[in-house]
């Protein structure tokens, strides 16, 4: 998973999060359908805001952003100090009505990566848990996102079998579990087995 710093200049600089205090991540929209994270930041400036006030920003072609990152947001009112906030480009109220696959799998990548960083956090959920708002909007997948960022992933049945036989020496391959073996290595397999070392 690769984070773009964009060329964001702030006006004053940001504070710090205590990480031991953040416990949550907000998932927000645009309400717009284009506009991308240098948009924001100039709506947002034109607030009076440092600039863009989300921490991260995920694009509808998967590209993610780091906004304010690790430093306080400006997303959630009231709760700031306690939440990374992630916004999404798009307007999952009125006009878009289905997320793209790749910034679906983006926003369930980051929510992980977020979430290994800050172990604290238990909460992932959409800004409208804590404000009266309907963002991030009707159409955006909440639900299927927060359960698949949660999901702990899978080893394959054979990893353990193929970590023993790597620990004594016997496989030299890549882990490559479901592709099919060849006789030669069968028998590179069964010779290391009888004591065999090249």
């Amino acid at each position: 998973m690769e984070i773009i710093k964009p060329n964001i200049k702030w006006n004053g600089t940001l504070k710090p999060l205590d990480l031991t205090r953040v416990d949550s991540i907000a998932l927000h929209h645009m309400a717009h359908p284009t506009a991308d994270i240098y948009e924001v930041d100039r709506w947002h400036k034109a607030n009076g805001w440092a600039g863009f006030g989300y921490g991260f920003f995920i694009a509808k072609d998967g590209t993610i952003y780091e906004g304010r990152g690790f430093n306080q947001n400006a997303a959630v009112a009231n709760h700031n100090g306690h939440i990374i906030s992630i916004g999404f480009q798009g307007d999952y109220e009125n006009v878009d009505k289905e997320m793209p696959p790749a910034q679906y799998k983006a926003g369930v990548e980051l929510i992980k990566w977020i979430m290994g960083q800050i172990p604290s956090i238990k909460i992932v959920h959409g800004h409208k848990y804590w404000n009266n708002t309907d963002c991030p909007g009707k159409y955006f997948p909440l639900t299927e996102m927060i359960t698949d960022a949660f999901k702990k992933s899978r080893e394959h049945w054979a990893e353990e079998y193929y970590q023993f036989l790597k620990s004594k020496g016997i496989t030299i391959h890549e882990k490559r579990f479901d592709d099919p073996a060849t006789r030669g290595d069968m028998f590179a397999m069964m010779a290391r087995v009888m004591g065999y070392n090249k």
